[in-house]
């Protein structure tokens, strides 16, 4: 797991992500951690401008259709990340009466550089990554429930330029369109596996997890099924408008989790490479 927090100017980014270990110990190393200890920070720094990058996981579980930044951020319950994510805005909630609080709330991040790093944490080493492609996931089984959104990484760097730049507090959704359901997983990869109801994508995942078969957590079906979609009109009345369409940012991706795709660096190491 890893967080930080990094300042720029007088502004304040906090960052981080949650790994697939126990909720009680994610919060007791990440938001009741370093959060705090950054919160601490910004309010005997005094400064005047705090953004925090949290996550469509912070919200609570709403019927998938966009909502907007007043949806109750409470979390998923029986998600560790959604729980980590919503205690987080917690803590950086507190600092709302000394300096300007942004949260930034943005669907799942992409970009192809990310993809070794990605394979590495939701697919594991058992998994070969020829065996990762357009026509493998074409048949990879896909619920009906099922529909995610998802946003380029520049686009989420523009997004927090802007906010930067604007000064603007409160809640940002990122996003881009199309949102990802089966009819544009089939678009983009050439076809989709069968319709298996979101119990059984859980009951796989949890039976798989625990025998160390792959580190997902089924905590991130709930949270897939979850979570509502966002609606990112606060974000483009600002002038923010994503330039990376979503359905080819997921046929990018898919292909660099092929190839292996990665940069230099602690995370983002090619996978099958030395570190």
């Amino acid at each position: 797991m890893l967080r930080f927090g990094y300042r720029v100017g007088m502004r304040i980014v906090v960052t981080g992500a949650s790994g697939n270990v126990g909720t009680a110990l994610l919060l007791r190393l990440g938001a009741t951690g370093e959060h705090e200890l950054v919160a601490d920070a910004v309010v005997a720094a005094s400064v005047p401008h705090l953004v925090h990058q949290s996550s469509i996981g912070a919200y609570a579980r709403g019927a998938k259709t966009p909502v907007t930044e007043d949806w109750p951020a409470t979390g998923i319950g029986t998600s560790p990340y959604s729980v980590d994510k919503a205690a987080a805005e917690r803590t950086v909630n507190r600092v709302e009466e000394h300096a300007t609080v942004t949260r930034m709330r943005p669907a799942l991040i992409l970009q192809d550089a990310a993809a070794s790093e990605i394979g590495r944490y939701f697919l594991g080493p058992l998994v070969p990554k020829a065996l990762v492609g357009r026509r493998s996931l074409r048949l990879a089984p896909f619920s009906d429930a099922l529909s995610v959104q998802l946003v380029h990484a520049d686009d989420v760097a523009a997004a927090l330029d802007l906010v930067l730049t604007t000064r603007s507090g409160g809640a940002f959704n990122v996003a881009a369109d199309p949102v990802i359901d089966r009819a544009v997983f089939r678009r983009v990869l050439g076809g989709v596996g069968p319709v298996v109801p979101v119990p059984a994508l859980r009951a796989v995942a949890a039976a798989t997890w625990r025998l160390r078969l792959q580190p997902t957590d089924p905590g991130w079906v709930d949270l897939g099924s979850g979570t509502p979609l966002l609606d990112t009109g606060r974000l483009r009345a600002l002038g923010w408008a994503p330039e990376h369409d979503a359905a080819d940012v997921l046929g990018r991706f898919v292909d660099a989790l092929h190839r292996g795709a990665g940069r230099p660096g602690p995370l983002l190491y090619r996978r099958g490479r030395d570190r």
